[in-house]
């Protein structure tokens, strides 16, 4: 005969000054920031380049952002279009 492994009963307790109880709190200012950075720098970015066009010529501080800003927008809306269509097409 096999002689059977032996149960093994695990408890938890809460124990004050326990880590776990803080992970939440650090994780969530985690995801905050990841997705507030990229927008910090792009802003910062466009930001430089206005600067330094306007250091060039003062409209170009004000025309070349504000083209790449309009570019930026239609070709995001052309994609969203086209997302849409496409899922527009996908279903019956």
């Amino acid at each position: 005969m096999m002689a059977e492994a032996p149960q093994i009963l695990q408890t938890s307790a809460k124990v004050g000054g326990d880590a776990t109880s803080r992970t939440p709190h650090a994780e969530r200012i985690g995801n905050a920031i990841r997705l507030v950075a990229p927008g910090v720098i792009e802003v910062g970015a466009l930001a430089a380049l206005a600067y330094g066009c306007w250091l060039a010529w003062p409209p170009f501080g004000f025309i070349v952002p504000g083209a790449i800003i309009s570019a930026l927008s239609i070709y995001a809306d052309l994609r969203r279009s086209a997302a849409t269509r496409a899922a527009g097409e996908t279903k019956p």
